[in-house]
């Protein structure tokens, strides 16, 4: 059987394995060794890869519908035909990688009216200092692409030259960023900003400073945004030195159900280069609850070689990052109680006519003598007036009550069916005891009942499975085996403790208290409701009804644990019956394929994911 004769289904699925690098040169060498075969041509067009400038000017000449005009090959056919083949063509174009400097920006916004973008799926591209300016990529992203799968964005802005027109223009991409947490809802799960770090000759050169890429690097707007919230998984920021923990670990105020929590569901996370202490690291694991891989590559983390042990005390604070989180959660819970009581105690203030005398500054011997020269007057009775919340626990007195007894208080209610047939004067030993007793139960059955101290929230496992960083140039190879055995002792230590504290917690909710745990469910929590896409939940108007309740008690993002829930407090165990939890595999080797790189790291995690080796 000849290679003509294979049928096209055929090369479908042996094209559908080629990498979306290859894909397009792959499919041009087999059509022109096999030019009679079946073989879809569409994939030229599926992943398209421009790496010089001249390659977009061809693409865009290719696909304009004006060339028609100037054709005659097909003369027979109309020209809205041939128009409807172009349209078709643009329509195949899944991936558009734009890999040159100096590509021209306005042949490429002209390009991107051509094409089809709701079938866009993978977008790459490069920002260098003669090529795009703000406005310019402000005006590709202002049109939503909710088709888009992949977003990455590399900048590289320095000059060997001097040059002030970006500071006299103001020349910041923050208007980018602007621009994408403005767009609609999408399920987008890939981000990648990525900024170069200098080369040696220009960072050698440190006569002028380099154009800045962002100035205010709002990035906590993004992540909340609509656009982002709910969807992104894997999120790798690169900006040369910048401080970018603070703002992506600014969590939004507990009481405020419309502003989501900044990705609740981010797995990958890669923040190379960046000013990232060790200290932030921490910050990191407590904001992303969901948090898998962690890269760190040429950070200032861990760039001074850690002294004996402060790898086994850092390996326990990555196990106990969930203690962490949910001893912050309980108080901000305790905070917004009081803030609670406070506001309502001064709105009860406010509407009440008595006015107490002022205490004035000064010595209190002078203000309060202890003799005096007038005469002896009739001491005042003090009749004290119970708190209103007081007045329903008064009983109703009987006929026969003695006239010495305090005055009736008009504005006492008693709860009538709670005392009728019931005898005059005391109550029975037995009925008190039972009362109580019922009360009790009823106040723990109620949990809007249960005030904030009664409230704990049950530690979550931890989620980190990789940690990618780089050691110091003097650090000897043969001491990462002893790094990892000590991180490997302290997170061991600090599960052994995790699964004490949630052991505890087990004997706290048998003694009355409420136990609660983070819920990324969206009818449980804030995450189900957006500031102007609000999506319906699955469970309907109950989803609305459970986050507005949450509302009022500070408790959205948590849910109630069930008490005969045996599993809820439970630890994973090894074959021999105790607690253990697989230790997160500690990277050096760097982000290229040639380094020393420990099975299933976050650098493997990286190469699939964002489908480069930066």
């Amino acid at each position: 059987m000849s290679l003509d004769s294979l049928p096209t289904e055929l090369y479908e699925a042996i094209l559908y394995h080629v990498p979306s690098s290859e894909l397009q040169a792959t499919t041009l060498a087999l059509s022109r060794a096999i030019p009679r075969s079946g073989i879809p041509l569409r994939h030229l067009f599926r992943s398209i890869r421009i790496t010089h400038a001249d390659q977009a000017t061809l693409l865009y000449n290719s696909l304009h519908p004006l060339k028609l005009l100037k054709s005659d090959v097909n003369p027979s056919h109309a020209y809205q035909d041939n128009r409807s083949v172009l349209e078709q063509t643009a329509s195949w174009i899944q991936e558009l990688s734009i890999e040159a400097w100096d590509v021209d920006a306005e042949v490429v916004i002209n390009l991107f009216h051509l094409l089809k973008l709701p079938k866009l799926k993978t977008l790459n591209i490069w920002i260098g200092p003669r090529n795009f300016a703000p406005e310019h990529l402000e005006e590709l992203v202002l049109r939503p692409l909710l088709s888009l799968r992949h977003l990455s964005l590399r900048f590289r802005p320095y000059v060997q030259k001097a040059t002030y027109y970006q500071f006299l223009k103001g020349a910041y991409f923050d208007s980018t960023l602007t621009a994408l947490s403005q767009w609609p809802p999408t399920l987008l799960p890939t981000l990648s900003i990525v900024q170069d770090p200098p080369d040696s000759s220009i960072a050698q050169n440190r006569s002028f400073a380099q154009p800045l890429v962002f100035f205010r690097l709002d990035v906590a707007s993004l992540l909340r945004s609509s656009a982002l919230s709910r969807t992104l998984t894997s999120l790798r920021l690169r900006i040369p030195l910048r401080p970018v923990v603070r703002s992506l670990c600014t969590p939004p105020t507990i009481h405020d159900p419309s502003v989501p929590l900044p990705c609740p569901r981010l797995q990958f996370l890669d923040l190379s280069t960046s000013g990232v202490l060790e200290s932030e690291l921490e910050m990191l694991l407590v904001q992303f609850t969901e948090l898998n891989h962690v890269i760190l590559d040429d950070c200032p983390i861990f760039r001074g070689d850690l002294q004996e042990g402060s790898w086994s005390a850092f390996g326990k604070r990555c196990a106990l990052v969930g203690v962490k989180r949910s001893k912050e959660r309980e108080k901000a819970l305790k905070a917004w109680h009081e803030a609670r009581a406070m506001a309502t105690a001064g709105s009860s203030t406010g509407t009440n006519t008595t006015t107490t005398r002022r205490i004035r500054p000064g010595r209190s011997g002078l203000a309060t003598p202890t003799i005096s020269l007038r005469g002896a007057t009739e001491p005042a009775v003090v009749v004290p007036v119970p708190h209103p919340t007081l007045l329903k626990q008064i009983p109703e007195e009987s006929e026969n009550a003695t006239s010495n007894q305090a005055p009736d208080i008009s504005t006492a209610t008693v709860d009538e069916e709670k005392y009728k047939g019931k005898g005059k004067g005391k109550k029975k030993k037995g009925s008190k005891a039972q009362g109580r007793q019922k009360d009790k139960s009823k106040k723990n059955t109620d949990n809007k009942t249960i005030p904030s101290s009664k409230i704990r929230i049950l530690p979550a496992l931890p989620t980190l499975k990789s940690l990618c960083v780089t050691m110091p140039s003097i650090t000897e190879s043969n001491r990462h085996s002893m790094i990892r055995s000590q991180f490997e002792e302290g997170w061991a230590e600090g599960i052994a403790q995790l699964g004490v504290t949630r052991g505890r917690l087990r004997t706290s909710s048998k003694n009355g208290y409420r136990i609660m745990r983070s819920s990324n469910d969206p009818s449980k929590s804030n995450l189900g409701q957006g500031s102007d896409s609000d999506s319906v939940t699955d469970s309907g108007d109950s989803g609305t009804t459970s986050n507005k309740s949450a509302a009022a008690e500070g408790l959205f993002g948590l849910e109630d644990i069930d008490n005969e829930d045996l599993d809820a407090y439970g630890m994973p165990l090894n074959e021999h019956g105790l607690v253990f939890m697989q230790s997160p595999s500690l990277c050096f080797g760097g982000p290229r394929r040639d380094g020393e790189h420990t099975e299933n790291c976050g650098h493997s995690i990286a190469w699939g994911i964002m489908l480069d080796e930066l």
